[in-house]
């Protein structure tokens, strides 16, 4: 469980990615794999699979996961997520969000 108001931040190497338990992907998600280039797509699966491994990681059943159409992921409330990523980082933030 998340602590109230506490953001977690995880970062990975894009050229070291730990691997995690396959999970199958999202309809939004097989889609934008299968926009990728080739060589990209193996990393995109890595991180949704270490995506889910995080919020099963604090009790946040990856079921809840999904996107705008715009391809922002959103999980219900309290929890809050955000992904960014640089040419060989990827870095996850979550936060179970109540009034500040």
């Amino acid at each position: 469980m998340i602590a109230k108001n506490t953001l977690l931040i995880y970062q990975f190497s894009l050229t070291n990615l730990p691997q995690a338990k396959s999970h199958p992907l999202t309809q939004f998600e097989q889609h934008r794999r299968q926009q990728l280039a080739c060589e990209e797509q193996p990393n995109y699966l890595t991180t949704r699979n270490i995506l889910r491994h995080i919020l099963i990681h604090h009790q946040i059943s990856p079921s809840h996961l999904d996107y705008t159409p715009k391809g922002k992921i959103i999980l219900p409330a309290p929890f809050s997520l955000s992904i960014t990523h640089s040419q060989d980082t990827w870095m996850v933030g979550i936060m179970e969000t109540n009034s500040l």
